[in-house]
C-alpha cells in the first residue's frame, strides 16, 4: 500500500485505461459537460455576430454569406438567449451538418436551435402572442424555394410566370 491509497487492480479498470478515446467519446464528453454546466463552457458575455452566424448556418443548411437580410434584426432578437446561441455555435464547428438532429436530440440546445431555424425561415422571431415579425419579404423560406417569391411580391420582369421555373 502506497502513501496515495491501496492500488486498485482488476480486468475492468485495465480494459478502461487501456482503451484510448475516439472523437466521437471526446465530441459526447465534451457536448454532455457543455450541458451541465454551460457556464464554464460560454462566458455570460453577449452574443457575437460570428458564433450567431455560425450556429444559424449550421441549423439552417444555409451558407454564412447567403444569409445576409435578417442578420441585424435576429441577432438582436436572439440576443437574450446569446449563451445557448453560443454553444450552438461550438457543437457547429465540431459536428458534421448531417450529424446535427443526432447530437442535439434530448440536448437542452435543441428547442434554441429549432427556434433558431424557425427565424431564419419564418421572419419571426418567438412564437405564439409574443411572436415579432421581423421581415415577410426577406425569409430565408423564399430564397431556398427558389421558384417562389412572396405572395404580393414580384418575381421578375412582365410575363415572367410563362416560363418555367429553373431546375432545381
Amino acid at each position: 500500500m502506497s502513501e496515495a491509497g491501496p492500488e486498485i487492480r482488476g480486468p475492468k479498470l485495465e480494459a478502461v485505461q487501456s482503451r484510448s478515446m475516439s472523437r466521437r467519446d471526446v465530441l459526447a464528453l465534451a457536448a454532455g459537460f457543455a450541458a451541465l454546466f454551460p457556464a464554464a463552457a460560454v462566458s455570460q458575455g453577449t452574443l457575437d455576430a460570428a458564433g450567431f452566424m455560425a450556429a444559424s448556418s449550421l441549423v439552417t443548411g444555409v451558407a454564412e454569406g447567403q444569409l445576409t437580410e435578417l442578420r441585424s434584426a435576429l441577432l438582436a432578437a436572439f440576443q437574450a438567449q446569446g449563451p445557448a446561441i453560443m454553444q450552438l455555435a461550438a457543437i457547429a464547428r465540431q459536428t458534421p451538418s448531417a450529424d446535427l438532429a443526432a447530437t442535439l436530440k434530448g440536448n437542452p440546445l435543441e428547442p434554441v436551435a429549432k427556434a433558431l431555424a424557425a427565424a431564419w425561415y419564418t421572419g419571426t422571431a418567438g412564437a405564439g402572442p409574443s411572436a415579432k415579425l421581423l421581415s415577410y419579404d426577406d425569409a430565408l423560406v423564399w430564397t431556398v424555394a427558389g421558384f417562389a417569391s412572396a405572395p404580393g411580391n414580384c418575381g421578375g420582369e412582365f410575363g415572367f410566370w410563362a416560363e418555367p421555373p429553373p431546375p432545381l
